[in-house]
């Protein structure tokens, strides 16, 4: 049970931890628990270029064409996804890279008449799992759900452009129809 004495003391060490009160330090440790970006809020993490960002949205946004408000926003969805799954690789390639350099180490070790495991992706990745687990599964399961999202935002998009065409084309038919 706590004493009013305890409760009383936390209340106090409660008001000195507010936390960060600079625009930096609230910059900063809003990136603390920033892990792979894969869920990050911000669009460009630490380590990304802005410029880089915005020469993908206008290249994408130029690809995806879209017409109207409702294709925008389809389209700014498969953009997010898109850039985001961009992040998954390069992690990925983080947990195998260790795995070879051990690999290598070990076959330097090996004796004449010794086996040596197959190198394949299969291999290289249950190395990195069984080393980080728990990262190597958060990393996939969001890249997972990156990639669903994209294809399920691009597969709307692309049925409301299809939508969007036959209207048009179907209006194009009934004035060419009124003028003859």
């Amino acid at each position: 049970m706590v004493s009013e004495k305890q409760i009383a003391a936390n209340r106090l060490n409660a008001q000195k931890s507010t936390g960060p009160r600079t625009t930096r330090g609230k910059a900063k440790s809003s990136a603390n628990a920033l892990k792979h970006g894969l869920t990050a809020e911000r669009a460009v993490v630490r380590g990304e270029d802005p410029e880089e960002y915005r020469e993908f949205v206008q290249g994408m946004f130029a690809a995806l064409d879209p017409q109207d408000a409702m294709e925008a926003e389809l389209a700014g969805q498969v953009i997010s996804f898109a850039w985001r799954l961009r992040r998954a690789a390069p992690y990925e390639a983080c947990l195998v890279g260790p795995v070879l350099a051990r690999r290598e180490e070990r076959e330097r070790e090996l004796k004449v008449g010794d086996e040596v495991p197959p190198l394949n992706g299969d291999w290289m990745i249950a190395e990195a799992i069984s080393e980080l687990p728990d990262f190597f599964g958060s990393v996939d399961r969001h890249e997972t759900h990156l990639e669903r999202g994209y294809y399920q935002a691009l597969n709307a998009l692309d049925r409301r452009q299809k939508e969007r065409r036959e209207r048009e084309a179907e209006e194009r038919r009934r004035a060419q129809g009124a003028q003859n």
